[in-house]
């Protein structure tokens, strides 16, 4: 305050929003009132107060490691429990007034307990504690016991920035990373009781965790908490209330005669309901060799699932509500390119999501991405290019840790045509995220474009192989890089797969046909897409794609001419 009282002041204020009140209402308290710089809040379980009091301090400690010393400010926290004297919507009682001098004994940017919520909550939660032994407090009777948290059980809850998925630059940036959905990866449990099995299991929760982590869209909770936290008696909703976890991802391993089963679920844990389920068998000898593919397997499946699930859960949300997390969710769940008012519909997400708030990373990227697809498909004029380029290079720089923004910074480059930089983004994006079934399946377009098609074939061969729910997008894609690599049966062959046929994958199958010499096939798709859509024309696609060898794209317009299409 000595320094500057104005920024202090804001700050405080912006800590407030930003930290404080999300993770009330994430741990189903209320905000009962500010004090200056202070607050009083209420929660319906002591297991939910002590549980909020460390993940602020958390997002606290990991925000301040990013600013400047003088610019760091740091809180205390005191807990009691008991009986409450409600007068409208304020508070009192003896349990206020003790919980606000033990404050006073927690150290910068620490939690206190009183002996009464210790002993609650000591044996339930994966927490460290110290006692400090009865204190004089001022105004009581006699001395009070109390006790500090000292960190989480195999880690401190002071983290490094080493443990984080994302940096946060500022305040505002970690509104919505607080917002991520948490998941908790339980033990793989050995259904045998085999000793050399448990390794195996013990490797699975680790990987697993470790590789989801990755997805910096979702708060993975450590290995270290999974092990130290769980047992076999704990249900989902006891893991939600005492570590904030929305999702649990349960595994088993049971050897069979000639076969070894794995089995994986996804589950809501507030619900306890069901989300997904899969089963892996494989034979004996080959489980060390497939461990790999069915890591991978489990991990882009679960984080898809849990995307779909939180966009719905946002879809279903009063829009008067909204905050951004929520706004940028429902922009990806009705996110499409197959027409023009869904792709409006959610490019206008994106951008509500970036005014509520401007440090929101991801939204920026999204914006950005949407802007150059809606100017490839002719939707937007050509000047909003240099929109598009201003609104991806914002999500890197507010968030340059994070792959998903890399990947649209290469996708910025690649239509851009310039293509070494291109390349060099998105094997930055990869090496972060490996796991991210999209991300292969868009490095497979590019290859395709770029003139390594049988990259490009093997990029989308493992996008399908690790997401076997695959959107119809892989299928088409695909078969445009069999096409573009001289496959032009095993083109027809994989297009026919799809349920529903686009304009663009029909035109894909219409080349095919007119290069094997079948032109009746060929121009009978040429005459059906133009019905649907008469704006497509060789011009056209000159314009929407960018090939980096002039020949894959003479050969590309050559063969559609070659079938009809004007």
């Amino acid at each position: 305050m000595a320094l500057n009282e104005q920024a202090t002041f804001e700050r405080c204020k912006r800590y407030l929003e930003v930290f404080f009140r999300p993770a009330i209402v994430q741990f189903r308290g209320r905000l009962v009132k500010t004090i200056g710089d202070g607050l009083l809040a209420e929660f319906p379980s002591v297991l939910d107060a002590v549980n909020w009091a460390v993940e602020v301090q958390e997002e606290i400690y990991s925000t301040n490691q990013e600013l400047p010393q003088g610019d760091q400010l740091f809180f205390r926290i005191g807990i009691d429990m008991g009986d409450l004297i409600f007068d409208g919507d304020d508070v009192f009682g003896d349990e206020v007034n003790t919980a606000n001098r033990i404050e006073k004994f927690a150290e910068s940017g620490g939690v206190c307990l009183s002996a009464q919520v210790y002993k609650s909550v000591h044996r339930k939660l994966a927490l460290e504690f110290e006692d400090l032994g009865k204190q004089v407090i001022k105004n009581f009777p006699e001395p009070i016991t109390i006790f500090r948290v000292r960190g989480r059980k195999n880690g401190l809850v002071k983290r490094d920035r080493a443990t984080e998925t994302s940096i946060i630059t500022d305040a505002a940036g970690a509104f919505t990373k607080t917002l991520r959905p948490t998941i908790l990866v339980t033990p793989f449990q050995n259904l045998d009781q085999d000793s050399h099995q448990q390794y195996f299991c013990d490797g699975l929760t680790n990987d697993v965790t470790t590789q989801l982590s990755k997805f910096t869209s979702l708060h993975v909770l450590s290995a270290h908490t999974a092990f130290a936290s769980y047992n076999e008696q704990s249900t989902p909703q006891q893991l939600n209330r005492s570590l904030g976890v929305r999702y649990l991802m349960e595994g088993s391993v049971h050897r069979l005669p000639d076969r070894v089963r794995l089995n994986a679920q996804l589950i809501d844990a507030a619900s306890d309901s069901h989300l997904w389920a899969e089963s892996y068998e494989r034979p004996n000898s080959e489980l060390f060799e497939i461990y790999d593919e069915v890591t991978e397997q489990i991990v882009a499946t679960l984080a898809s699932r849990i995307e779909l699930v939180e966009a719905r859960r946002a879809v279903r949300k009063d829009p008067i509500n909204f905050n951004a997390y929520d706004a940028y969710l429902k922009g990806v769940f009705v996110y499409t390119i197959d027409d023009r008012k869904g792709f409006e519909a959610s490019r206008e997400l994106f951008r509500q999501a970036t005014e509520l708030d401007p440090n929101f990373a991801r939204a920026w990227g999204y914006l950005g991405y949407m802007t150059i697809r809606g100017v490839l498909l002719g939707w937007l004029d050509a000047e909003e290019m240099s929109d598009a380029e201003r609104y991806v290079y914002r999500a890197v720089e507010i968030e340059p840790d994070d792959y998903a923004n890399l990947w649209d910074l290469a996708f910025l480059h690649h239509n851009c045509g310039r293509f070494e930089q291109a390349e060099h983004e998105y094997s930055r994006a990869y090496a972060m995220n490996p796991n991210d079934a999209d991300l292969l399946a868009e490095m497979g377009e590019f290859f395709t474009f770029a003139g390594d098609h049988d990259k490009a074939i093997e990029l989308f061969r493992r996008a399908m192989r690790i997401n076997p729910r695959y959107p119809n997008w892989y299928l088409w894609n695909f078969g445009r890089a069999l096409f573009h690599g001289g496959k032009y049966q095993q083109t027809i062959a994989e297009l026919s797969h799809l349920l529903h046929q686009s304009s663009h994958s029909q035109l894909i199958i219409a080349a095919a046909h007119a290069r094997l010499g079948q032109l009746d096939e060929a121009r009978d798709i040429v005459k059906e897409v133009l019905l649907k859509a008469p704006h497509y024309t060789i011009e056209h696609l000159r314009w929407r794609d960018r090939f980096k060898d002039s020949k894959d794209e003479a050969n590309w317009l050559d063969a559609l001419k070659t079938a009809g299409l004007p």
